[in-house]
């Protein structure tokens, strides 16, 4: 397909940081990936990803900055698929799809800060439990499979 092309990545190599521009999205198609979020200078896990997974296109969609870091935790072999070729899509499809798509991204990232602010509060609140043990307990609980970065 025009727009994807592969990419092998060495075990504990970065694929992409937290907080810089989207330009590829990756579905892993041998390895394994894990997805962090840095917090009090900490990398916390909240997802590791395996073949088939599909990570990093939230950043291609609506052109906001990578919310998690992506590592290689094994050697992986990625499939790459470009800005351009999202964007095309994209624009190749129905209106009402394509506000769909936006409307869904935009509460995803809204529900997300809001859980990043009751982990803060409630961390704040319950000092005996240490906060990235509690952060991590609450994201899963949010069921966040947590690949959309």
């Amino acid at each position: 397909m025009k727009g994807e092309f592969t990419k092998n990545v060495t075990a504990g190599s970065l694929i992409f940081q937290e907080g810089e521009p989207g330009n590829y999205a990756y579905i892993i198609k041998q390895g394994k990936v894990e997805l962090s979020i840095l917090s009090e200078g900490q990398h916390l896990p909240v997802a590791t990803l395996d073949k088939g997974d599909l990570f990093g296109e939230m950043a291609l969609i609506d052109d906001n900055l990578r919310s998690a870091s992506a590592v290689a935790i094994e050697d992986v072999e990625l499939l790459v698929i470009s800005r351009d070729f999202i964007e095309q899509k994209i624009q190749e499809s129905d209106p009402t799809v394509r506000l769909l798509l936006q409307v869904v991204l935009e509460r995803y990232r809204d529900i997300h800060a809001r859980l990043m602010n009751v982990a803060a509060n409630i961390a704040e609140e319950d000092s005996e439990t240490p906060y990235p043990q509690l952060f991590i307990r609450v994201l899963n609980i949010a069921g966040g499979h947590g690949s959309s970065c």
